[in-house]
């Protein structure tokens, strides 16, 4: 049993689509105006951690470079365990990490989303102070070029997370889903907790019945 705190704690207690940022902050055209992006130089300004939840259009694409593994009680989350080695890192980011700093928070009881950022992030910084950073606003106060681009991806991965828990708690219905032996202990104001992992049944998945297999397809 191994014992991971910090970001990986987030998983757990916020929107998966902003767990691995250590300080999200709205993102805001009046406050914002003259922030801007520093591109990635190398690998190493990406954060690393132990684990990194997926969504489902990358669903195969990870599985084939990662161990893929799931977690949850109620709602169920494909990850990805990207912490073995740095070699494994380099070979993938899932999205979540390629779309750091950046990402998408969901308004409570509202069709509505948020862009937001970690503010301890240094690839951010003033367009003023420093002529290499990419504008996130225009002139005008409108969204750049660059920040439409982050987004749409940012909508996109969200609504991928919200399909690859949809498809998760299917798998675990059909009993297609085994507990893993993998686990792990966060801290949540202060009462230390056990969370299991599950893993794919290759045989129960191979003998879904053709029928659901056609109507999962259906539903994409």
């Amino acid at each position: 049993m191994k014992t991971i705190k910090n970001r990986e704690d987030r998983i757990l207690q916020n929107n998966l689509s902003d767990s691995i940022l250590t300080s999200p902050t709205a993102l805001c055209a009046e406050k914002h105006k003259n922030l801007g992006l520093l591109q990635v130089t190398n690998q190493a300004e990406l954060p690393t951690h132990a684990f990194l939840p997926i969504a489902l259009f990358e669903l195969a694409e990870a599985v084939r470079l990662h161990p893929v593994f799931f977690i949850g009680d109620t709602t169920i989350t494909p990850v990805v365990i990207t912490g073995i080695s740095a070699h494994q890192q380099i070979i993938y980011q899932p999205v979540i990490n390629r779309l750091y700093p950046f990402s998408l928070r969901k308004l409570n009881n509202e069709n509505a989303g948020a862009i937001i950022f970690d503010n301890s992030c240094p690839r951010l910084t003033s367009c003023k102070e420093n002529k290499s950073a990419i504008p996130l606003f225009d002139n005008t106060g409108n969204p750049s070029v660059l920040l439409r681009l982050i987004t749409n991806t940012a909508v996109q991965h969200y609504a991928g997370q919200q399909q690859a828990e949809i498809f998760a708690i299917a798998l675990k219905e059909a009993g297609a889903l085994t507990v893993s032996q993998l686990e792990f202990t966060s801290a949540v104001a202060e009462q230390k907790k056990t969370h299991r992992f599950y893993m794919l049944n290759e045989k129960a998945y191979r003998n879904l019945p053709a029928d659901t297999v056609h109507d999962w397809f259906k539903k994409g």
